[in-house]
């Protein structure tokens, strides 16, 4: 083991840079909340000049390089608590997460398999039990947590594709793509996250598969354009895969009118994909939950609480 970078363990030259470390970091953090500005205001081409690499063989030692970062990473790092600050996707977080991942960080668990991460893993499934009651799933542990809105798209579109084949025979797995996939649709508002086309073209049907509706004043699907997108997607011989509704969109957190969605759906057999990343956190809430009205959708994603 390093005396200079050493690994994170029981003997007592470890502990003591471990405690070091984190009292200087925690510390920097400390100065760094009191700074006035929400920003320093360094230009991209200051930033350039003024960040440079410098390996080499030995590093710097844990000192150093704390310094270093906070010097050239934390001090120039945007202010999401300063009050005025507008978040965009990101916000101020809590203090207990920090202190989450001081816990998470130290032991560094995998969450491959129950022998790598062992409370982790049962917490994992605990949480996703508690969710799918909150949605008003069937008691169960069935789930994945995701690292953002745009894997849980590709999930959702990856499933609807997947049951729209084996519905017609085929396993995408085992066969992959068949059939004329330009007639194969996905139906989704204009004001939809853009991973939708992204996804679509990642899984081989390309932007071409993605046919856009029209919205309201307020941003959310416009239901008339969306039934008339799917009787003239019928009429032209086309497949519909997925409707993709929004809960939450990304500029206004418009609420699609996910129970009309639904109810469409329903009556032609398409799947509904539900991109609830921003507005999925109202599940949480008494008062606002209604507004989801996640009843009769058949597929659904929930990602994105902070």
């Amino acid at each position: 083991m390093s005396k200079l970078n050493p690994i994170l363990a029981a003997s007592a030259h470890s502990t003591e840079a471990y405690q070091q470390a984190i009292a200087q970091s925690s510390q920097a953090v400390v100065q760094w909340l009191q700074q006035p500005e929400m920003y320093q205001g360094k230009t991209v081409a200051e930033l350039r000049e003024r960040i440079t690499l410098d390996f080499n063989p030995q590093g710097l030692g844990n000192q150093a390089a704390i310094e270093r970062a906070v010097e050239y990473f934390l001090k120039d790092s945007l202010s999401v608590h300063h009050p005025q600050c507008v978040a965009h996707l990101h916000c101020p977080s809590l203090v207990i997460s920090q202190a989450a991942e001081v816990l998470i960080n130290a032991t560094n668990q995998s969450m491959d398999s129950w022998d790598q991460s062992p409370s982790a893993t049962i917490i994992e499934m605990k949480l996703i039990e508690w969710l799918r009651t909150q949605v008003g799933y069937q008691p169960g542990d069935a789930g994945v947590f995701t690292s953002g809105g745009t894997q849980s798209n590709l999930m959702g579109l990856m499933l609807a594709r997947d049951a729209f084949f084996a519905r017609q025979g085929h396993s995408v797995q085992q066969d992959g793509l068949v059939g004329n996939l330009t007639k194969i649709k996905v139906l989704c508002s204009e004001n939809a996250h853009f991973s939708v086309q992204k996804n679509m073209a990642l899984m081989g049907l390309g932007y071409q598969s993605v046919t856009l509706v029209k919205t309201d004043y307020f941003g959310r699907l416009d239901f008339n354009d969306l039934s008339e997108k799917v009787a003239q997607a019928q009429a032209n011989g086309e497949q519909i895969l997925a409707i993709v509704a929004t809960a939450g969109t990304t500029d206004a957190g418009a609420i699609d009118p996910l129970r009309a969605i639904a109810t469409l759906a329903a009556q032609h057999q398409i799947w509904v994909h539900v991109d609830a990343a921003w507005g999925g956190a109202l599940l949480l809430s008494e008062k606002y939950r209604d507004y989801l009205g996640w009843y009769r959708i058949g597929g659904f994603h929930y990602s994105g609480l902070p």
